[in-house]
């Protein structure tokens, strides 16, 4: 029975063999010898990380302030959906929402691993997991609108839309709040107006914030929070002589 034991950190593979003597002293006549085989040994397993705090949360990304570290490798974070991304040590540590992503109102905790890797690609060591960090990304108000019903069934709305963002979202709905119409308009102005023609059926317009490009499955894109208005009925004064 032979017993073989093999110490050393080294990075790279080692390459060893083992052989049978006929004498107890590993002298004499060789009997038999095993093929070379080979080890990497792991690099050390780093500790649990500590000391993270959130830096900064936007509408669209998570900032967290991690421990520089002094070994080379990356951080693992894991959202609590389930999502998972990498950032190198020394990097910005982000983490943002996915491509059309509904984040409104959520909130959600972060855990991190810390990974030390060694200079052969696909030998690594994994910390324990950290405790968990809760984070929200910010949420997107909703804009302001007023609108009313013209002569001719024609809908006017003065619109405000949410600072930062790049679109509002216009929905016309029903009196059973269906939607019979959309569009997304450009913010160009904070405060602007738009008209909508033959939609004699709407009774409330429905307004949204949006950041990024809609339709885009690469891209991501926010839709924020939204807000319902009443359209008014505007009653112009006639020019007929009125009856006596």
């Amino acid at each position: 029975k032979t017993t073989f034991t093999a110490t050393g950190l080294s990075p790279q593979p080692v390459w060893f063999s083992t052989a049978a003597f006929s004498s107890a002293d590993c002298t004499g006549n060789r009997l038999n010898s095993s093929e070379s085989l080979s080890y990497t040994a792991l690099p050390p397993a780093p500790s649990k990380p500590t000391g993270i705090r959130v830096k900064q949360t936007t509408s669209t990304f998570v900032e967290f302030d991690a421990p520089q570290q002094n070994f080379p490798g990356y951080w693992r974070i894991y959202r609590s959906d389930g999502l998972m991304i990498r950032a190198n040590f020394g990097d910005r540590v982000l983490v943002g929402m996915q491509a059309n992503e509904d984040v409104n109102g959520l909130q959600f905790s972060f855990r991190f691993v810390a990974v030390r890797t060694s200079m052969w690609v696909g030998y690594e060591s994994w910390s324990p997991m950290s405790d968990p960090i809760t984070a929200s990304f910010q949420s997107v108000a909703a804009p302001s609108a007023n609108c009313r019903m013209l002569r001719g069934n024609l809908i006017d709305c003065a619109l405000r839309k949410t600072a930062g963002t790049e679109g509002t979202l216009v929905e016309y709905l029903d009196g059973e709040m269906n939607v019979i119409s959309s569009s997304i308009q450009n913010n160009q102005q904070s405060i602007f107006r738009i008209q909508q023609a033959g939609l004699a059926t709407a009774k409330f317009v429905r307004v949204s914030a949006t950041i990024g490009q809609p339709g885009h499955i690469d891209q991501w894109y926010r839709q924020g929070e939204s807000d319902t208005f009443e359209i008014t009925t505007t009653l112009r004064r006639s020019n007929a002589p009125r009856a006596l």
